[in-house]
């Protein structure tokens, strides 16, 4: 296996990592373990495991073309990895109660429908590359996503301090979680569109019957 397709197998090895150290604190919550050490320990690892994993991705395609070794394995499970990364860290944030349920739908959704699209394109012989607005939402998902782990990290480790610094009458994990929110808000905004314009730019293939 070239390095490619190791750095792309690697996200997909990290997925559970991430996931274990973002839902650790209700792992002790139900083992009962009181170790306020070993949470936030956690909580940095799955902020810190997410940017490795994320890294990952802005080199193993990269590699790829300088090095002319793209391959069907690569080709297949880069975009899966990514997708299956993100959806999996969105869900723990639902479980979590930091991001409603309706945005994941939505994201996810979205993936599944371009991802759909992609595959009836494909028979035909049609690529379907990743336009400025498919970049865009990748880029948002990810800073949205990194902004909540950096949160959760130094939330676990400075909780106290979130709690008794008060911004005109509320704490000021109040402003943070408020700006966090906005950022949510804005990557399903960009989610929603980017969507959009995929189905938009490629509806005549549907409706004509090609594919």
């Amino acid at each position: 296996m070239n390095l490619p397709n190791k750095l792309t197998l690697s996200r997909i090895i990290a997925i559970p990592f991430v996931m274990a150290g973002l839902m650790a604190g209700k792992m002790m919550d139900f083992w009962r373990i009181q170790s306020p050490t070993l949470f936030i320990f956690s909580a940095y690892f799955a902020l810190i495991a997410f940017i490795a994993a994320s890294l990952t991705d802005l080199y193993d395609g990269k590699i790829a073309r300088q090095r002319k070794i793209v391959t069907p394995f690569g080709s297949f499970f880069d975009p899966i990895a990514d997708k299956l990364l993100v959806s999996a860290v969105l869900i723990c944030f639902v479980e979590l109660r930091i991001m409603p349920a309706w945005m994941v739908v939505i994201i996810i959704s979205r993936e599944f429908i371009i991802s759909g699209l992609r595959i009836l394109a494909a028979r035909e012989g049609v690529d379907i590359p990743a336009g400025p607005l498919g970049k865009y939402k990748t880029i948002s998902q990810m800073v949205m996503i990194i902004c909540v782990l950096i949160y959760l990290a130094l939330d676990s480790s400075h909780h106290f301090i979130f709690l008794q610094v008060v911004i005109l009458g509320y704490a000021l994990s109040y402003w943070i979680y408020a700006l966090l929110y906005f950022l949510m808000v804005w990557t399903v905004i960009a989610t929603i569109i980017s969507g959009y314009s995929y189905i938009k730019n490629h509806w005549h293939l549907i409706m004509e019957g090609n594919i």
